[in-house]
């Protein structure tokens, strides 16, 4: 008995089902594994949607950057022209802590 299922299962094609849980009247993965693999194939169909349709935001968006830092750039001059240069004035550089020979 047991090599007859192994052959019916080698012989039935990909899809067809198990013969042995059919003749039991049982289905291997019952509808929650069907409804698993309709859940995966959404989630799979999104992210290849996501794939097509982000290097396009990105291009989009990317004309829309370069108006915002010119228009940043002109607000600094004017607040630059309006109140001077409000930044402090450069400090010396901080020295690395070198230490000195061991008397």
């Amino acid at each position: 008995m047991p090599l007859v299922v192994i052959d019916s299962l080698l012989a039935t094609p990909t899809g067809a089902g198990c013969p042995l849980c059919q003749e039991q009247g049982t289905d291997f993965m019952g509808s929650t594994g069907h409804g698993f693999s309709v859940l995966v194939g959404i989630l799979w169909a999104l992210l290849g949607l996501l794939w097509i349709f982000v290097p396009f935001a990105i291009f989009g968006i990317k004309g829309l950057l370069k108006q915002i830092v010119a228009e940043q750039r002109r607000t600094n001059e004017i607040l630059s022209r309006v109140h001077g240069d409000r930044l402090p004035p450069a400090s010396p550089e901080p020295q690395p802590f070198r230490v000195g020979p061991y008397p």
